[in-house]
């Protein structure tokens, strides 16, 4: 297999910075998502990647070899569009063949991988069946196996469940992960939906503007965002502006707008920081708990409970915090509590990010 880097691309169309100074890299046999809102620069970036674009500064390598001007034909990529295209008059076997009939392969080499694919995608028997015949997900089965017919070097996925319905998506991520890791592809995934990157990736860049904010694992991006873009699109965050009024034992002390003291847990980059420093606290609503009596515990404090919401799987509590409302979610046997609105409750901050203002 082989690598992907895409190193310092950028392309404007007309007055619009589409893609400014990028660097992305995919290793052997990883999985990355771009992910970003709409006319972030995602899918710029992965049609430069595909050659489908020519970037206005910056060059593209697959392994060691500079593919720029390389065209799609002959980069060996397959390509997974949000708009799936399948030929409506030829059935599952001629469209997944067509590929390899494309590039004079025998028919007995043809069969033989035809098969394979099919396998792959779990779509054997459908052989004689007609797109028209298959349902929404089959037929993206069908159009990754013809993808991968040709066998490849590097996947390149641009919203490819962006069509589906949500059960449908939830189910077919799974299998692209599945394939992917199946076939030891090296693969591109771009999407705005940050459940379905976090659940696929291996790493994921996050975008803005045309820009990489910043990368990590699924984990490291949730646990410690670098930016309240960041914060806010991975997910749900509380934020609070702030500013360090004590440094000690390696912890950092907050004192938040609202009149809130916030003591932050030992903190390895402490020395990045001074008194006086504006930060941003970012609170997840998963982060903050509900208390039977306020006590000494540190990040504790009294709130008013404005609204409290069963959504299943967690109640949803909006609480006024000074003049802001702040999310809480309780979890587990939690969620089944009747918390009462218009009165005072006291919470918890298990966590919390300290975000450094620029």
């Amino acid at each position: 297999m082989v690598s992907v880097r895409a190193v310092d691309i950028s392309k404007r169309f007309g007055d619009f910075l589409a893609v400014n100074h990028v660097n992305i890299e995919a290793r052997d046999r990883e999985l990355i998502t771009l992910l970003g809102p709409s006319g972030c620069g995602k899918t710029t970036t992965l049609r430069i990647i595909s050659g489908l674009v020519k970037p206005d500064t910056g060059e593209v390598y697959f392994g060691e070899k500079n593919v720029t001007n390389v065209p799609p034909h002959k980069r060996n990529i397959g390509f997974v569009f949000q708009k799936v295209a399948l030929f409506p008059h030829m059935n599952v076997y001629k469209n997944v063949s067509f590929g390899l009939k494309m590039k004079k392969f025998p028919k007995n080499e043809i069969d033989k991988r035809v098969k394979e694919v099919l396998k792959i995608v779990r779509m054997e028997g459908f052989e004689e069946r007609m797109p028209s015949q298959l349902s929404g997900g089959q037929v993206q089965r069908i159009d990754i196996a013809r993808v991968l017919a040709i066998d490849p070097e590097v996947l390149l996925f641009d919203e490819p469940l962006g069509h589906l319905d949500a059960k449908l998506r939830d189910d077919l991520k799974y299998e692209i992960r599945r394939i992917q890791k199946e076939t030891g592809k090296t693969a591109i995934y771009v999407t705005h939906d940050q459940a379905e990157a976090f659940a696929i990736s291996d790493r994921v860049y996050v975008m803005n503007h045309g820009q990489v904010q910043q990368v990590g694992t699924p984990i490291e991006l949730y646990l410690n965002p670098k930016s309240d873009f960041v914060a806010d699109f991975i997910g749900t965050s509380n934020f609070l502006e702030g500013t360090i009024s004590e440094i000690y034992e390696n912890r950092l002390k907050i004192k938040v707008n609202d009149g809130l003291i916030l003591v932050s847990e030992v903190m390895p980059n402490v020395q990045e920081y001074k008194v006086n420093d504006n930060v941003i606290v970012s609170i997840r609503p998963e982060d903050i708990e509900l208390l039977g009596n306020l006590t000494i515990k540190e990040n504790s404090f009294e709130a008013k409970v404005e609204r409290s919401t069963f959504l299943g799987t967690n109640t949803r509590l909006l609480i006024a915090l000074g003049n802001r409302i702040l999310k809480v979610d309780l979890y587990g046997p939690e969620r089944f509590k009747i918390i009462d609105t218009a009165v005072s409750t006291n919470f918890h901050v298990r966590r919390f990010t300290i975000i450094k203002k620029t």
